[in-house]
């Protein structure tokens, strides 16, 4: 692994997520979070990136069925919890 890694923690309204940025690839790693905590998170998360950057994710699920990242519409905080909850349903990981 090239570069720094930093590991995190951050309150995202009621819930307190840890996870590792890193400089190489580039990327940010939420751990054990549910889906409308990482909806919280991506929201946030858009307030620092910079304009016209893309937010993708994936799961260790879908890691292991060899799903590729998928790129998080920029929607309302319903409509991305149901897409983080698709991702898990199609990984079989709410089985």
């Amino acid at each position: 692994m090239r570069g720094s890694v930093m590991h995190f923690g951050i309150t995202v309204g009621e819930d307190e997520l840890e996870g590792i940025a890193k400089l190489y690839p580039e990327g940010i790693v939420v751990e054990d979070c549910t889906a409308y905590a990482a909806a919280d998170f991506v929201k946030w998360l858009w307030g620092v990136v910079p304009d016209g950057s893309s937010v993708t994710f994936n799961t260790e699920w879908g890691l292991e069925a060899d799903l590729p990242d998928a790129l998080v519409p920029q929607v309302p905080r319903p409509r991305l919890v149901a897409t983080f909850l698709a991702h898990l349903e199609a990984t079989g990981g709410l089985d």
